[in-house]
């Protein structure tokens, strides 16, 4: 009897790489699962170093939903992990979540003048100086319109009191002192900022305004600072690796 033997290799590499592919997605979404679950919602707690991240809104579009998986079936390759953040403003987070790093550099939103601000000023003495290039400030501000009428007289030395503001208001409302009091909130504290705005004349001046509004709304600029490592991925790897192999048997 006469026996024949021939080996298909092309059949056999084709059904390999088939149930690798099947292999790679179910250990990938395993993978993502698994990390998913690290990340617990916390409104406004922030998560210790070393600790997996949490994050501060729900829906699809929050941090636990950006970790996502693909499959590159020509190199038998997966990828599991946080989409990255697009725009400006924080586009390196999910490295730096899991790796620790220094943040970047970003404007303030609570800032008293959001926009047509330069960048870069993070210092008493930039404010101070681009306040009196503007020729214009907010050179008394307070938390509250008797305490920014008090500034202004004790910068011409005289004082009144809550009581005696009040009804000086009340009897003549239309004094040019009640008229240019102005406020805005600060969006971080939910509070309003009362101020009077002046032409700024003297380095003094700009000192002095720039101190109000460090005071009350902190740098135009959020300084870089590093952000120690919380890792999700790293750890939802270790813990998984020998559930891993489970997910290519019987691919073939």
């Amino acid at each position: 009897m006469n026996c024949r033997t021939v080996f298909n290799g092309t059949k056999i590499d084709a059904a390999a790489r088939k149930g690798a592919v099947v292999g790679l997605y179910r250990s990938a979404a395993f993978l993502m699962k698994s990390a998913r679950q690290k990340i617990r919602y916390r409104k406004k707690t922030i998560s210790r170093p070393g600790q997996p991240p949490f994050q501060h809104g729900k829906g699809r579009n929050s941090f636990r939903h950006s970790i996502r998986f693909a499959v590159d079936k020509t190199n038998l390759t997966a990828y599991i992990g946080p989409q990255k953040q697009t725009g400006r403003q924080g586009r390196n987070v999910p490295r730096i979540l899991e790796f620790g790093g220094f943040s970047d550099a970003t404007p303030n939103p609570g800032w008293y003048q959001v926009r047509g601000v330069p960048k870069g000023m993070n210092s008493k003495a930039a404010v101070a100086a681009w306040l009196l290039s503007e020729g214009y400030g907010p050179l008394f501000m307070a938390a509250s319109e008797s305490a920014v009428v008090n500034q202004y007289f004790s910068h011409r030395k005289s004082k009144y009191t809550r009581r005696q503001i009040a009804a000086s208001k009340k009897k003549n409302p239309d004094q040019w002192i009640f008229q240019n009091i102005q406020k805005r909130k600060n969006q971080n504290t939910k509070k309003n900022i009362f101020y009077i705005s002046l032409p700024l004349k003297t380095q003094k001046q700009a000192e002095q305004t720039a101190e109000n509004i460090i005071r009350f709304y902190g740098f135009p600029q959020i300084k870089k600072h590093y952000v120690a490592a919380r890792p999700f991925m790293g750890p939802s790897l270790r813990e998984s690796q020998n559930q891993l192999a489970k997910h290519f048997a019987k691919t073939i």
